[in-house]
């Protein structure tokens, strides 16, 4: 049964919250939404129970574990919000029109992916049945090598509707780069590339910069960090001061010389050769340079634990700390602790005797940049 956690998810994608980790709100969440029937009735019914559930709080002074149900709370009403301008949708149906619009993309990008298929799958072909992979992308060699038909393989039980597509993005980058032949393994600088030209570039160019910023945040920027998620932050990281350098003309250039030329530029980069690399200049996308600039930017440890997530709310300079917990109904001991925790893991406030004698945290003009722990 495909269940309401399929209309869920997209609606979060199009929300920006404060938790630190989708995994970990779905670890608090998901079953609930996983027991509803598929439906957007049945999506935003179960919102309005998750929330009312979870702002049932009392009338007893608030502590870590309830800090954490108003703030995830909070979050699920922006995903409410976003959930009713859903329109229904077939996943299966919108995963193909997405296909085929980001091969619209990438032709219009000068990008070749051939005659490229999406194939959605139980496992994939052998020898690569037992990678823990949502997707596998069959270049030329693969048929050559395995007889594995060309094209992208998704796993049935990974496709989520827009992650999905998100991912396809990247793959199409993959292929386009396949098709020049090579025997080269597709890692490293590659993954950086099919990162920014297709998440960063051909997603956001079909649905939009905010929906790929969120993704980007959720997927690649989430808190604590994966180290396999994390080889490809760091490729990418290195495809972005090629483009900062050169632009989408040599990025693009480095798409048609196919694996060989990618592999020699990989390898002056990782001597901090950057500068005099033989590629032309050219073609700097705005879009494109603010979602660059989000990852590149974005303070992925300011996160702290729930209660102190939700003090920093309260907080001003010149506030008795003591005065602003009770306000507020907070537990004295543990929202002491947890204004301290404030300022020693990331020196964002200074405590004096008991007052709050300076605070960073009205620098933060993005409440979703400060963001409460949920592992």
């Amino acid at each position: 049964m495909t269940t309401s956690r399929m209309f869920l998810l997209p609606a979060i994608y199009h929300t920006r919250c404060q938790f630190s980790s989708l995994k970990g709100l779905m670890k608090r969440i998901g079953a609930r939404f996983d027991a509803v029937p598929f439906g957007k009735e049945n999506t935003l019914r179960t919102l309005d129970e998750a929330i009312g559930d979870l702002e049932s709080v009392g009338d007893v002074a608030i502590d870590q574990d309830m800090a954490e149900g108003l703030l995830i709370a909070r979050d699920l009403r922006g995903v409410k919000r976003q959930a009713e301008q859903l329109s229904e949708f077939d996943k299966d149906d919108l995963l193909l029109d997405d296909f085929h619009g980001l091969v619209e993309e990438a032709a219009g990008m000068g990008f070749n992916v051939g005659d490229v298929q999406v194939f959605t799958v139980e496992e994939f072909p052998e020898p690569f049945r037992e990678m823990d992979w949502t997707f596998f992308n069959a270049d030329k060699s693969d048929t050559k090598k395995y007889g594995i038909p060309f094209g992208i393989y998704v796993k049935k039980t990974a496709a989520i509707p827009f992650y999905t597509s998100f991912l396809l993005s990247h793959e199409l980058i993959h292929v386009a780069i396949g098709l020049r032949g090579s025997d080269k393994i597709a890692r490293g600088l590659e993954e950086g590339l099919a990162e920014l030209l297709g998440c960063i570039c051909l997603f956001s160019r079909l649905r939009g910069s905010s929906l790929t910023a969120n993704l980007m945040i959720y997927n690649r920027l989430n808190y604590p960090p994966n180290q396999f998620w994390d080889v490809y932050l760091d490729n990418l990281r290195q495809a972005i001061v090629l483009y900062q350098l050169y632009g989408l003309s040599g990025l693009r250039t480095l798409v048609e010389k196919g694996r060989d030329r990618i592999k020699e530029t990989e390898k002056a980069i990782l001597e901090g050769r950057y500068h005099g690399l033989s590629l032309p200049k050219g073609e700097w996308d705005p879009d494109v340079d603010k979602l660059t600039a989000l990852v590149s930017g974005f303070p992925r440890n300011y996160v702290v634990s729930p209660l102190a997530r939700y003090v920093a709310d309260f907080i001003s300079k010149g506030t008795s700390i003591q005065d602003m917990l009770r306000q507020n109904k907070i537990d004295e001991e543990q929202g002491a602790e947890a204004v301290h925790e404030l300022a020693k893991k990331l020196f964002l406030v200074v405590v004096n005797e008991g007052v709050i004698a300076n605070s960073d945290l009205t620098t933060i003009s993005d409440p979703t940049v400060l963001r409460y722990l949920l592992t």
